[in-house]
């Protein structure tokens, strides 16, 4: 059957709350949606992450630079889209917008190929069952949000099913966080796991510092202490740190997370959106189970991503987690909310085609 077109919808939809983390309040969260469609009405979806991005430059990025690949192609020969791309950024040098604009496609086409046998993703991936850990993510800073009041907060996710919690640090001075942090730990308890991610936002030595003087709190990970490419860093923090190290969410292909597991990172953490689509989170979990590193994957977006992490990670064995953000909770209302429902720290997919979502119900819900 072959492709009769793809469609780029992209939204800014408004944040209230000044929530923030170690880098941006959040005043509104732009998405950006990918439908591909076949001759014979069958949709599939995709998601590009827009963070800190123009959905716009992404939108003409997949229209111009993408979809020709792939419209009046047959959806079985077009597994070839990620080698076309790859290469295609051997002229463009777009490395980065590139690697996004092609992980919203491609997830398309894998909803599309799950949907058209009747399996759902984690299935037709060569997933076993449809477990899969979650943890919840939140911990952001806010106004009023005392040590005491994160510390509330994150009991209460455990006490919705939840046996891991992330929060934020990096956006208040050392001993801020590290109050924080210790907070966290006495309300959730001494069995939950507890992660921290600073965004980038600490030098080396300050990683460490901070590493060492929060280590009695007994931390999952610290992730992206320093900035994504800084391998030779993350080499030398593996060595030294008491935490194990957890990155890089913004990394596109393959390639740096072979770097980051040669340096000792213990926890991969592609985007699905970002890093080259499904297949490219298929391979970086490879990575991570030659290294001995655990997949985990990042997302705080909409329904689409989640659904898509979380059947890619009900796929792989090396899986260790899926993040379930607890502010960006997008469309979640298009879903029945059984889907999403944590016990144990687990969600178990259903049987659904595809990712599980209905294409009109998101194109009805985006039609601004």
């Amino acid at each position: 059957m072959h492709i009769k077109e793809v469609e780029v919808r992209t939204l800014r939809l408004p944040v209230e709350g000044g929530h923030r983390n170690a880098r941006r309040t959040w005043t509104e969260k732009p998405l950006l949606f990918c439908f591909v469609t076949l001759e014979d009405g069958r949709t599939g979806i995709g998601e590009g992450w827009t963070s800190y991005a123009s959905p716009r430059a992404l939108a003409a990025t997949i229209e111009d630079d993408v979809a020709p690949h792939i419209v009046g192609r047959d959806l079985d020969a077009v597994r070839d889209l990620p080698e076309r791309i790859r290469d295609a950024c051997v002229m463009s040098g777009r490395y980065g917008v590139l690697a996004v604009a092609l992980s919203a496609v491609e997830m398309a086409l894998w909803d599309l190929r799950a949907r058209s046998v009747g399996e759902p993703l984690w299935r037709f991936l060569g997933g076993r069952d449809g477990n899969v850990p979650v943890y919840a993510s939140g911990g952001l800073y806010g106004l009023d949000k005392t040590p005491d009041r994160l510390g509330e907060e994150l009991a209460g996710y455990v006490a919705q099913g939840h046996t891991r919690v992330k929060m934020k640090v990096g956006g208040a001075s050392p001993d801020e966080d590290v109050a924080r942090v210790a907070a966290a730990r006495s309300a959730i308890g001494p069995d939950i796991g507890l992660s921290v991610d600073a965004h980038y936002t600490m030098g080396e030595d300050v990683a460490l510092a901070f590493a060492r003087t929060v280590a009695p709190n007994r931390l999952d990970w610290l992730e992206a202490p320093i900035l994504p490419t800084d391998y030779q860093g993350y080499a030398r923090l593996a060595q030294t740190s008491p935490i194990p190290l957890c990155g890089n969410e913004t990394l596109p292909w393959r390639d740096g997370f072979a770097q980051l597991a040669d340096a000792g990172v213990r926890y991969l953490m592609p985007d699905v959106s970002a890093c080259g689509g499904i297949a490219e989170t298929m391979a970086i979990g490879e990575l991570a189970s030659k290294s001995g590193a655990g997949l985990t994957l990042h997302s705080s977006s909409s329904i689409v991503l989640l659904l898509a992490s979380l059947h890619v990670a009900a796929a792989h064995p090396a899986t260790h987690s899926v993040e379930l953000h607890m502010m960006h909770r997008w469309f979640h209302e298009l879903v029945d909310p059984e889907l999403l429902a944590v016990s144990n720290g687990m969600v178990s997919l259903g049987e659904e085609p595809g990712l599980g979502l209905d294409p009109a119900g998101l194109q009805a819900a985006t039609t601004r």
